[in-house]
């Protein structure tokens, strides 16, 4: 993903940015990516650090998630599963995530999509209720 411009305005003409927020008084600016053809607004994750609101793309595959951290600290463990998941491209390729222990000691997945986010050591999201 990258940054809008300092202005807030987009690098093209139908770039369109997404929202900022500010959390502790840092400015966590949205996200834009090419790769996924979205924007994606900054938010104030849990911890009080800059994220990105993926709500929108996880409901969208029948997750619960919203403000994500970006490049959330956690340690490799191998008694943490690994898990393979589909790019946002829609052609097939999938990556597999490495399993990790979050600053909450839970298992998590190592979020580090290249060219699009790096998320760090991210908890599992939960998965929505079907209907």
């Amino acid at each position: 993903m990258r940054r809008c411009r300092a202005d807030s305005t987009g690098y093209g003409p139908c770039d369109a940015c997404a929202d900022d927020a500010v959390c502790n008084e840092e400015k966590c600016t949205g996200m834009r990516s090419d790769a996924i053809g979205a924007s994606v607004p900054g938010c104030c994750a849990k911890s009080g650090r800059c994220g990105i609101d993926v709500s929108f793309f996880a409901s969208n595959h029948g997750y619960a998630a919203g403000c994500l951290e970006l490049d959330a600290p956690g340690r490799a463990d191998p008694a943490c599963p690994s898990s393979e998941i589909a790019l946002p491209f829609g052609d097939g390729k999938t990556i597999t995530l490495q399993g990790c222990r979050t600053r909450d000691n839970a298992c998590g997945y190592d979020v580090n999509l290249p060219a699009i986010v790096n998320l760090g050591c991210t908890a599992s999201p939960r998965k929505l209720p079907s209907e």
